[in-house]
């Protein structure tokens, strides 16, 4: 099997077999320095228990290992502030879920967290759970967000996945049934797509002839809600653009009809998803990647006030004969917000005493882009750049 990421991965399938240029575009686009996000890196850990148990529960390791890594978990999730008595509750629903659907088939075998290739060119990727028998395959697929409710029915990544299984499981027999099952505990949400081998195979062989035109640079689009809503060209795609903005309304009165306020209306949440991306796409290309963008520049904006030299204030608060009791927080002993000191000591003498002799400093802020007439000096990205880096080396 191939080391490298798959090129059309089943997780982004809905994107490329709706949007086969998508993949050629992507390709353009650079976005360095990307990161997993928290919630993400949540979900992976609680990938990591819910195969854990389930390894323990069908006797894929033993007591002690269990404990041991149970125990690694459990340190790193309270560590980052996750909730994990919530995560030990969805796991344990999770492997009852796999539990239960082996027991509908008594001589079936349980796979965790594994490769499969789909038989769809470049697209392969990793399975939660894949139950096999004889008979019947099942994929179930593990989604610890609680955002977007997810429906197994017309699921093109569980079908990828199911794919692969299923040509693993022909060497075992011949399989009638497959389950496509999409679980989401924290939502309380199971759905499951019930499909033939042969309506399977079909859905393949329909889909293959897309992968191809996608990796050989197609130019056709399809911009649509689900398939833009993670692409990471969507901020500089033409295409959404056009298909998020353009209308024709045609020869009429030149003031809109109810009709047409309904129509647009309704268009609202693609407009402005849109406009967000296009946003962060600009942001990118400005700040990550340094592009100068005629007639605009980057600067700090939204930067607060906080007290940088605590025990400077503290003294300069005495000095002006407040107590702590009156400038420090109760039960856990800590200088009040600004707002709340101002408010007691008096703009005047909060300037003089504590904003002067630069014990409480207003932040940079956010980089923000603005025109460039704006009379802030403008962000050097590569200065910017360089400073964190040897902020990260100190």
């Amino acid at each position: 099997m191939p080391g490298h990421h798959a090129l059309l991965s089943p997780s982004s399938s809905h994107r490329w077999i709706s949007c086969p240029a998508s993949v050629r575009l992507t390709s353009l686009i650079a976005v360095p320095g990307e990161s997993s996000s928290e919630y993400a890196e949540e979900g992976t850990h609680a990938h990591s228990l819910g195969e854990l148990k389930a390894r323990h529960r069908f006797g894929m390791i033993d007591g002690n290992a269990y404990e041991a890594e149970h125990r690694v978990l459990q340190t790193e999730a309270e560590r980052r502030g996750w909730d994990w008595d919530e995560m030990e509750v969805c796991t344990d629903a999770y492997v009852d879920l796999i539990a239960d659907r082996m027991k509908d088939h008594p001589h079936s075998t349980l796979r965790l967290e594994r490769r499969v290739v789909s038989g769809i060119p470049e697209c392969w990727g990793t399975a939660d759970a894949i139950i096999i028998s004889p008979v019947h395959v099942e994929t179930i697929d593990l989604k610890y967000g609680q955002g977007i409710r997810v429906e197994a029915r017309g699921n093109t990544q569980l079908r990828a996945y199911s794919a692969g299984a299923l040509d693993s499981a022909d060497l075992l027999g011949e399989v009638e049934t497959v389950k496509c099952t999409v679980f989401q505990p924290r939502l309380d949400h199971v759905s499951t797509e019930v499909l033939t081998a042969e309506e399977l195979r079909a859905w393949r062989e329909s889909v293959i002839p897309i992968a191809v035109e996608a990796l050989e640079g197609s130019d056709r689009f399809g911009p649509s809600e689900e398939a833009c809503r993670f692409c990471p060209a969507a901020g500089d795609c033409k295409a959404r653009m056009e298909a998020a903005a353009a209308e024709d309304f045609g020869h009429g009165p030149d003031l809109l009809t109810p009709d047409e306020v309904s129509e647009l209306y309704g268009r609202l949440p693609e407009v402005k998803s849109w406009l967000a991306d296009f946003e962060k796409a600009a942001m990118r290309r400005m700040y990550d990647e340094g592009q100068h963008i005629p007639g605009w520049k980057l600067v700090f904006s939204g930067g607060r006030r906080a007290v940088v030299d605590e025990a400077s204030a503290v003294e300069a608060l005495k000095a002006l004969e407040y107590s702590p009791e009156q400038f420090m927080t109760k039960p856990e002993p800590k200088i009040l917000g600004i707002g709340a000191l101002e408010k007691l000591v008096g703009k005047e003498p909060f300037r003089t005493a504590l904003e002067e002799p630069g014990y409480v400093a207003k932040g940079q802020g956010s980089p923000t882009i603005v025109p460039e007439t704006d009379p802030r000096p403008p962000i050097d990205p590569h200065a910017e750049a360089a400073r964190d880096f040897a902020e990260e080396q100190s």
